[in-house]
């Protein structure tokens, strides 16, 4: 996210380079398998936006069929670092500002769990579409405001799932379980499928391929989101493999 505020940038740094460290959660690893799925292997030279701790680009890599050239970019000051260790190119860099790469340079781009926490969303999908060769493809994901669980509880008015009122604790979610109290992540746009797509074809991007990911991890309730999970429209998010419209 950009900021004007000098301690306000100061802080998301801290943030995210605590992020960077942090050991990978069941959902995510969920989410980075449909990933998986979705991704060409034929890619030679792979973008990671939001790359975190650079595990995205590692998986990709060690199923891509030819060489392969990952570049990373993150907030964190420590990205540069991170990456290199793992023989990646690892750059700081804001995902709300221009991206640091020639028109056409990448096969795909990849842009898990970014969107939702930026002000300008729309140059952050032109910049894809533009460092993107002809017949690369964009892989996404993002949370979905359209979530059954969201429907229901906006019912019973109880604050919904990756939605915040404020910057420091999750509010209106009545119990602990549902995430009262609990620190913000800085989510500021949340879509649902089909402002997802209109966005994305605004951008000159057609969707290809759709998968929905769940948001529970364990339990029943792990078993009923799965399910949930097979209607994208109704999961808990999407992953989407988009391609530049002709």
């Amino acid at each position: 996210m950009r900021n004007t505020d000098g301690s306000a940038e100061s802080a998301a740094i801290q943030f995210y380079d605590k992020y960077i460290e942090r050991e990978q959660h069941a959902l995510e690893k969920q989410r980075i398998a449909l990933l998986r799925c979705l991704y060409d292997t034929s890619s030679r030279d792979v973008l990671d936006i939001g790359c975190g701790n650079g595990e995205v680009l590692q998986l990709l890599r060690s199923i891509s069929s030819g060489p392969f050239n990952g570049h990373g970019l993150d907030l964190g000051a420590s990205v540069v670092e991170k990456l290199q260790r793992k023989g990646l190119n690892g750059c700081r860099h804001d995902a709300g500002e221009p991206l640091p790469y020639a028109d056409a340079s990448f096969d795909t781009v990849v842009c898990s769990e970014v969107i939702e926490h930026l002000v300008d969303v729309d140059r952050l999908i032109r910049e894809a579409r533009r460092v993107l060769r002809p017949g690369g493809t964009l892989l996404l994901t993002t949370p979905n405001l359209a979530y059954l669980v969201n429907r229901a509880l906006l019912l019973l008015g109880i604050q919904p799932f990756f939605t915040e009122t404020s910057l420091e604790k999750k509010l209106g979610r009545r119990f602990r379980i549902l995430g009262q109290g609990e620190a913000t992540q800085g989510h500021l746009k949340l879509f649902t499928l089909g402002s997802l797509r209109e966005l994305l074809q605004m951008h000159g991007f057609r969707i290809v391929r759709l998968r929905g990911y769940p948001y529970f991890t364990g339990g029943l309730l792990a078993v009923i989101d799965r399910a949930i999970a097979t209607v994208p429209s109704l999961a808990a998010g999407f992953v989407v493999k988009a391609v530049p419209a002709e």
